[in-house]
């Protein structure tokens, strides 16, 4: 009878105890990490909490909470629960490897290639630690040192496919093109299902400058394996690209699958802040800060988002409070690792002072980098800081001087800067060129940054020598477009622009330059014809249909503006800012009640959308419907909206709609300091002085027209002159 109830109970017993060993810090970590599988990723932290608290003996909890942030795509905060396990277990080969993932994934190439040199000591036998050496020594450009570590690689069993693409990249990079384009040819043709497969697919038609390949490659590396890396790598092609509605397809599928909306969230900040989709910025950080205040990620992001909007005073708050964090329960070596991160921040968005406070404090190998001395260099130069870094040149320019790779990080670490002069960083990209006359990357930046600062006829001198750097390709195919226009040669530009975009039809950032080119010119007919071939070039690119239906109802094609912003519609209904250029398409062909009726529907879906209310604002302005709500929606824009966009011509219109010439006049200072050549600026201009008997009205008015015043604003003009 006893043994009978033994068996009775025996299966309670048993429950029970598996009960109190899921209680054990092991069963709590693996509990907590199938969560983590299954993007449960706030349950998963709550546990990590909890046994980091119950238990200080483990590593089981900064190990979990490392794993959950990296897969949460908090690269930062997951390099600080690394670092900490490798203070506690130096020999931790786990540890090494998220550290050099992360390191790299933040862009700090030097520190991961310094780390993965342990982890290769750590597991010598492990495929893993060579490949990661391999990525990071070519991001440092040590081209020997990362075939080397491919080769080691492939003899721990590297997917040869992947193996042939990233031997592909070494040698483009090493300006052996032919033979690059040979071996990819291999690894393409082996084809494969690896992750790391089409890493370095994507990574080579990168390379390459072939954009669309790259978002390709990347888009199948996601549908292959559905992951939280593989749609924030897939994301970063497509925002570095500027193909915005790839971005947003992804976005959407991933939305479908993220319960939580975790990473959905970090990725939509990301590819916000790429677009300059400022109505997003204004509420994304504010969301994720309330979710996690003290988690150091949370903070860098507020710095970006505030740093895109506002000042470099608001955001460098944010990166402050993130040292503070950093300081109060990391390891030394991650508290050393943020303050070079935030200074680098500093010096890049031209904060001198902050960029010296944290840059110099940094002490170690760190301070040997190019990263380092770049970003010291270039917030050296800014402020009045030039005598101090010409003192530098003369300690480092014999150590260095004769090394591209390193002059062109410093043209580089200009290129990125905020309100940096361009001028510096042209003269490094020079001096890579006279060391290494055909080094690719130094010539690639000299033309960009020409390019960037309105020197046209230099980069078609450029391009005059481009032989010598082997073959051309999409990207740099957009740069001689946008040069050609620059320079007057717009038949050409076009020719050569429509060329390219049959063959890659998503680029719609060199469109959007020409469409400025061809508009600063008065060349509106050239503008309509280039928008009708790009909506029939990309005819599932709904940011072309947005594009085109802006232009042209920009230049007056009010029927055929409407009819585009429709058709885009059709492509992606619920694409907010083609349905206010379809409002702002009714408004202009006299449907004012239903273009009032469509912007209301937007904003009561999205209050944010900037675009909406910017035009929404003047057509209440124009109508003298709702004077107060025209005002605030048209200040409210100059925040959401790009500048590009003109928010502040936009307000001067509303003013100058509402009789308020004075403060249209102001709106009008702003506006000319981005459009100084726009005709309507300076006509608004000369009526607001002409409305206030103010003499200046007869050189403003004379000045719209000389820059190619047109239709019924030329007539106006004309008008108030004779009267003056």
């Amino acid at each position: 009878m006893k043994r009978l109830l033994y068996l009775a109970l025996l299966p309670a017993l048993l429950a029970a105890c598996s009960k109190l060993s899921d209680q054990s810090p092991q069963g709590q970590y693996d509990r907590a990490m199938k969560q983590v599988g299954r993007l449960e990723f706030v349950k998963a932290e709550s546990t990590f909490v909890q046994l980091q608290r119950a238990d200080s003996v483990t590593p089981l909890a900064d190990r979990g909470l490392a794993q959950t942030y990296e897969q949460k795509l908090w690269w930062l905060d997951a390099l600080g629960h690394y670092l900490r396990l490798l203070d506690k277990r130096a020999e931790m080969a786990e540890a090494e490897g998220g550290a050099v993932r992360c390191f790299y994934n933040l862009g700090s190439y030097f520190d991961a290639s310094r780390t993965v040199e342990r982890w290769v000591t750590l597991a010598p036998d492990d495929v893993q630690p060579y490949y990661w050496q391999a990525l990071t020594l070519i991001q440092t450009m040590d081209l020997a040192g990362a075939s080397q570590a491919l080769r080691k690689a492939e003899e721990k069993g590297l997917d040869g496919a992947a193996a042939r693409l990233l031997e592909a990249r070494i040698k483009w990079l090493q300006g052996s093109y032919d033979a690059a384009i040979s071996t990819a040819a291999q690894g393409i043709g082996a084809r494969s299902k690896a992750d790391e497969y089409f890493v370095a697919l994507a990574d080579y038609y990168a390379e390459r400058g072939i954009p669309d390949s790259a978002v390709s490659a990347a888009r199948q590396g996601y549908d292959e394996n559905p992951s939280p890396f593989t749609a924030w790598r897939c994301l970063d092609f497509c925002d570095r690209y500027q193909r915005f509605w790839a971005a947003r397809r992804l976005l959407s599928d991933w939305d479908a699958r993220d319960k939580e909306k975790s990473v959905s969230e970090v990725l939509h900040f990301y590819s916000a802040l790429a677009a300059d989709d400022r109505s997003k910025l204004t509420v994304m950080p504010d969301q994720i800060l309330v979710k996690a205040p003290g988690a150091v990620t949370s903070l860098v992001l507020s710095a970006l988002a505030y740093r895109a909007l506002y000042s470099e005073t608001v955001s460098a708050d944010f990166l402050d409070q993130a040292t503070t964090v950093a300081c109060a329960g990391l390891p030394e070596s991650f508290k050393e690792y943020i303050g070079a991160y935030v200074g680098y921040s500093y010096a890049r968005s031209y904060n001198r002072d902050g960029a010296a406070q944290q840059l110099l404090a940094v002490k170690g190998w760190r301070t040997d980098t190019r990263e380092f001395r770049a970003a010291i260099y270039t917030q050296m130069t800014i402020s009045g800081g030039v005598p101090q870094a010409e003192k530098m040149w003369d300690t480092l320019g014999p150590l260095h001087g004769r090394d591209p790779i390193w002059l062109t990080a410093f043209g580089d670490a200009y290129a990125n800067a905020k309100g940096v002069p361009f001028r510096m960083g042209q003269k490094f990209y020079r001096m890579a060129l006279d060391v290494a006359p055909t080094y690719r990357p130094a010539f690639v930046g000299m033309v960009r940054m020409a390019i960037a600062t309105g020197s046209y006829q230099e980069a078609i001198n450029a391009f005059d020598s481009m032989n010598q750097f082997g073959p051309m390709s999409p990207e740099l195919t957009d740069l001689k477009t946008i040069a050609l226009a620059g320079v007057g040669r717009t038949d050409e530009a076009i020719a050569l622009f429509k060329q390219s975009f049959s063959q890659y039809p998503q680029d719609i950032a060199t469109a959007r330059k020409l469409v400025d080119i061809l508009g600063i010119a008065l060349m509106p007919e050239k503008i309509r014809d280039l928008m009708q071939f790009c909506v029939g070039a990309a005819k599932d690119n709904p940011d072309a249909y947005e594009l085109a239906a802006r232009a042209l109802l920009d230049w007056g094609y009010a029927d055929e503006g409407l009819q585009t912003a429709r058709s885009g519609l059709a492509l992606e209904a619920d694409n907010l800012r083609l349905q206010a250029q379809e409002a702002r398409g009714l408004y202009a062909t006299g449907r004012k009640d239903e273009a009032k009726a469509a912007f209301d529907r937007i904003l009561a879906e999205d209050q944010t959308q900037g675009e909406a209310a910017m035009y929404y604002s003047l057509a209440l302005a124009e109508s003298g419907a709702d004077a107060r709500r025209a005002e605030l929606m048209a200040q409210h824009a100059l925040v959401m909206v790009a500048p590009d966009l003109y928010p502040a011509k936009n307000l001067a219109k509303v003013y100058f709609a509402l009789g308020r010439y004075i403060n249209s006049r102001e709106a009008l200072l702003r506006a000319a300091v981005i459009s100084p050549k726009d005709p309507q600026v300076w006509y608004l201009m000369g009526m607001c002085q002409y409305h206030e008997k103010l003499p200046e009205a007869r050189e403003s008015l004379q000045k719209s027209i000389a820059l190619g015043l047109t239709g019924d604003s030329l007539t106006k003009a004309q008008e108030a002159l004779r009267q003056l």
